[in-house]
């Protein structure tokens, strides 16, 4: 049965991947989460405007029963003569009366502003008020609700119907105001976080890139030691296991290198003391036959001693 193989997941292919995926997983997280921030910012933007939309509606409304209860009011007032009112106008009236306090509910009932509500609650008033005065003198209990000019009251109905207004105009634009806040601070939070994702990403591929330029400036000393011909010292490799397992065979190849030079240098001492002549002064010699310093007998008498050492074919 063949043995089983599993990977080293300290090799430099290895490595690569997994850094790459350390280093990429940050960014992607902050793709994420910028993806989820721009989501319910979106919502969010969408609730206030659509919260911001059915206010503008109820208090448009109110105004609108507003215009329609002054003007219904004041066709009363030049009505004044009993015989000249038809039945309908007072049915007319009442109907608009109670439109106009069912849009005064509907709007105290939305999430609006304590001072809108109390303002509406102000209109209110002024409308039963300007009520009493025009007809309700005619009912029993009136003598309890204070007399004032009807055109004053009418000019009290306007200008609560206009401080609601400027107080729901200055309601949306602090509803914006602050949406546009909370928009600036999710913008300004998301970048710092993806700015912190990106250092960190940053961070570990140039830590990766560290560890390996260690490795290699390591494996390229080793190799211009060995081509100098400099054998001393073992060739040590660290990092991932790819560069362990290739400084090793830089290491055997060094013991080898090594113990070829120890077997040249004994060869030639070998041939040093049987000629008493240096092996490299009798290569130079050799090189160099009319200086007669070393003759071809010599040379045919260190073969026969040593035939190993020089291969010299013998004279024809």
């Amino acid at each position: 049965m063949l043995p089983v193989k599993f990977p080293r997941f300290h090799s430099l292919k290895s490595l690569i991947v997994i850094g790459f995926a350390i280093a990429v997983m940050p960014l992607i997280a902050g793709v994420l989460y910028a993806g989820r921030t721009v989501e319910e910012t979106a919502v969010l933007g969408r609730d206030n405007h659509y919260k911001v939309y059915e206010q503008t509606k109820a208090v448009n409304l109110v105004l609108q029963k507003t215009s329609d209860i002054e003007r219904k009011a004041r066709l009363f007032v030049l009505l004044a003569d009993p015989s000249l009112r038809q039945p309908y106008e007072r049915q007319s009236y009442e109907t608009a009366r109670a439109s106009f306090r069912l849009a005064i509910e509907e709007l105290q009932k939305l999430s609006v502003d304590n001072a809108i509500i109390l303002l509406a609650s102000e209109l209110s008033e002024k409308e039963v008020l300007i009520y009493h005065q025009i007809i309700g003198s005619e009912e029993s209990d009136s003598s309890s609700l204070p007399k004032l000019p009807v055109e004053q009251a009418f000019v009290g109905l306007r200008e609560a119907a206009s401080a609601l207004s400027r107080a729901f105009e200055d309601h949306v634009d602090l509803e914006f105001n602050q949406m546009r806040q909370q928009s600036e601070t999710r913008g300004q939070a998301l970048q710092a976080k993806f700015a912190a994702l990106l250092g960190i990403s940053i961070a570990f591929i140039f830590a990766l890139l560290v560890y390996l330029e260690r490795s290699l400036r390591q494996l390229d000393v080793s190799i211009r030691k060995l081509g100098r011909g400099n054998f001393e010292g073992p060739v040590t490799i660290t990092g991932p296991a790819d560069f362990a397992d290739l400084g090793q065979i830089l290491e055997a190849l060094r013991t080898r290198l090594m113990e070829c030079e120890k077997l040249n240098h004994s060869d030639q001492h070998e041939v040093d003391d049987k000629t008493g002549t240096p092996l490299v002064e009798t290569l130079e010699n050799v090189s160099q036959p009319g200086d007669g310093k070393l003759t071809h007998g010599v040379l045919e008498h260190i073969d026969d001693q040593n035939p190993d050492t020089l291969n010299i074919p013998p004279e024809s």
